[in-house]
């Protein structure tokens, strides 16, 4: 039986898919609840207080790196969509060649894991 187990673990190292359905679970971001990652807590009530609704979160895994992306909806806004690493740190930009906005509704690499109850987009 201990045999078996050791070789269980042992499998989803070998093997990412183990990995990436645990990674894109809509409640693990960077191996943490979404509440652990105060950064990105604050973010979202910061969002929820505006009262607008303009903004999603995504967790996309690309190429063995896990990127928070902060997608803010505003067509005629002069907006860069960043990409964020575990610690909220800016590491890139949507469509820089990390992640594009296709890999965003791609379920193989991206996962939404937050949005506001009335998500809208708006124009200015």
């Amino acid at each position: 039986m201990k045999n078996l187990i050791l070789f269980l673990l042992i499998s989803c190292f070998f093997y990412p898919s183990c990995q990436e359905r645990e990674e894109l679970s809509p409640d693990n971001v960077c191996g943490k609840e979404i509440a652990e990652l105060t950064w990105l807590q604050k973010m979202i009530e910061e969002t929820e207080e505006d009262g607008v609704g303009t903004m999603k979160v995504y967790k996309v895994k690309k190429r063995k790196k896990t990127y928070i992306v902060p997608f803010f909806c505003c067509h005629s806004c002069n907006y860069v969509i960043s990409l964020l690493d575990c610690n909220g740190e800016v590491v890139g930009h949507l469509n820089d060649g990390k992640v594009s906005y296709d890999d965003l509704e791609n379920p193989k690499f991206s996962k939404l894991i937050w949005e506001p109850e009335q998500f809208k987009c708006i124009d200015r």
